[in-house]
């Protein structure tokens, strides 16, 4: 008995020892599919590979293995998100749906296993926004319009990441004297209204009142401005003909955290401006006067071509000037996380 028993204790660690030695499951994981716009954003907040693992104690790790050879796409190998490294590469006429081969591993130490599963990206047109576009700057690199003609001359600012990390796809403003400057033409004067302004800014600093983009400069031929006043809050103006120092605003409700990116539309129809942030129409203002069509340059970045305590310091993406009010809704499409 005192043998026996010894014997049945050593084969029962031997058991547990093999037991511990087996990896019983392989990573689950089913083919699946995402949406983008061709901006180059996801349609779902966070978007990830979903796989799981019956043995609970094994992390996964995941791997693209096959399609993909732009590298437009990129996976966190730890958590499984997708994210977009290639947005310039996205467009929906050429290639309205990408494939890849994902694998995904446990991380068993003698006998690791490996699934795969087919990952679909589809591709969104964003047409619907080039109606009655005037210009759109993407800043990816450049401060080109992709639109039209309306190029931007770079003074001081610089390529900077833009919110979801990706290097030289954005502006950055110093404050001080970094600005933009696009020349004079008929298409950037909206004397009857039908004026919206969209684009995404990321304020990084406290002052007075800043402006984000102005047509016209000094108190003589200022037409329309889009800027944050010393409450912090984001403004729409349209000026007075018969005084350009005089403004007729709108404000948001939000009040700027700074360091924060938002999303703002503003709008003029001829009667009314209106204000959105983040999706969300935050307010209107009563504004029936013709401004005048002026021989003066669109500025980025402050409101008369020079630097003085009313330039702007933050990042700016993604501008868009249209001759017509854009629904809100269009914007949704195009950037979902709001």
């Amino acid at each position: 008995m005192k043998i026996v028993r010894p014997v049945i204790v050593a084969l029962l660690l031997a058991l547990i020892l093999v037991s511990c030695e087996q990896n019983e499951h392989a990573p689950f994981i089913e083919d699946q599919g995402f949406e983008v716009s061709e901006s180059g954003y996801f349609y779902v907040q966070h978007p990830t590979i979903k796989a799981t693992d019956a043995d609970g104690d094994q992390n996964l790790t995941y791997m693209i293995i096959e399609g993909n050879e732009e590298g437009i796409f990129s996976v966190d190998s730890q958590k499984g998100s997708l994210s977009i490294s290639r947005r310039d590469l996205l467009d929906y006429e050429t290639v309205p749906r990408h494939f890849f081969k994902v694998a995904v591993s446990d991380n068993h130490e003698k006998h690791p296993l490996e699934s795969t599963a087919m990952i679909r990206i589809n591709v969104r047109d964003r047409t619907e926004l080039t109606d009655r576009l005037i210009a759109y700057y993407s800043f990816d690199g450049d401060a080109s319009d992709h639109r039209g003609i309306h190029h931007a001359e770079m003074i001081g600012a610089q390529f900077y990441n833009n919110r979801d990390g990706q290097n030289d796809s954005a502006v950055f403003f110093d404050g001080t004297d970094d600005y933009l400057t696009i020349p004079d033409h008929d298409d950037l004067s909206f004397p009857r209204g039908d004026l919206t302004i969209s684009l995404w800014v990321k304020p990084l600093s406290y002052q007075d009142s800043t402006f984000i983009l102005s047509k016209g400069g000094g108190d003589l031929d200022r037409e329309y401005a889009l800027g944050i006043d010393s409450d912090s809050l984001f403004f729409i103006s349209v000026y007075n003909p018969r005084n350009s120092a005089e403004d007729y605003r709108c404000n948001s409700i939000t009040q700027v955290n700074y360091s924060d990116w938002y999303h703002v539309t503003a709008s003029w129809d001829g009667y009314m401006l209106s204000i959105y942030v983040n999706g969300e129409r935050e307010s209107s203002q009563a504004c029936n006067v013709i401004p005048r069509n002026y021989s003066s340059d669109l500025f980025i970045g402050t409101h008369d071509g020079e630097g003085h305590e009313t330039s702007f310091n933050g990042v700016l993406d993604e501008l868009y000037i249209h001759r017509r009010l854009v629904g809100i809704n269009e914007f949704r499409r195009l950037y979902p996380e709001f």
